[in-house]
């Protein structure tokens, strides 16, 4: 099998009608460029074209995926214009409610429920973990004076109608 040096003009034209027709089959690229399926065959597996091939796939899939996030973008901008205008033309009071249920449970402001268990934000501010360390002669001066200090045991509890009550004693 001959090795392809460099790619033609007519290869680069295989290269694009390959990907732009990758549903089509090998038999139906070698009609269209009236050669032989074995030559193709040649030509398409050859490390030249396989790298171009690759280079060229990876280029378009690059620029659909640039692609993509900006038009999501651009259709939540032009949706959130038309609800805008929407809202302040309208009167039906089920219209305004169900637009601003929905865009409040978009902004996290959702009731809790079992889908959204943490339910609208408190404004308690962020969790703060501390963390203590102590030595081991730290910890044993700790237990010494535990131990030092009499304990006094917890009264009994008492039991009235099947309700467990704690005695007062003091």
């Amino acid at each position: 099998m001959a090795e392809i040096k460099r790619l033609s003009h007519t290869h680069e034209m295989m290269l694009n009608w390959l990907v732009l027709n990758p549903d089509r089959s090998l038999r139906e690229c070698a009609d269209h460029f009236q050669v032989s399926q074995s030559w193709l065959s040649q030509v398409i597996h050859s490390d030249i074209f396989q790298h171009a091939l690759k280079e060229k796939q990876e280029a378009i899939a690059l620029r659909v995926a640039d692609s993509i996030p900006a038009k999501l973008r651009r259709a939540a901008d032009i949706a959130v214009e038309k609800l805008t205008e929407k809202l302040e033309e309208t009167e039906d009071p089920d219209f305004i409610l169900d637009a601003t249920d929905k865009i409040l449970h978009r902004m996290g402001f959702a009731p809790q429920s079992s889908r959204n268990p943490l339910g609208p934000p408190t404004g308690a501010g962020p969790v703060q973990q501390n963390n203590f360390f102590i030595s081991a002669g730290d910890l044993e001066e700790a237990r010494a004076l535990i131990r030092q200090v009499p304990v006094e045991p917890l009264p009994a509890p008492q039991v009235l109608e099947g309700e467990i009550v704690r005695r007062e004693d003091t």
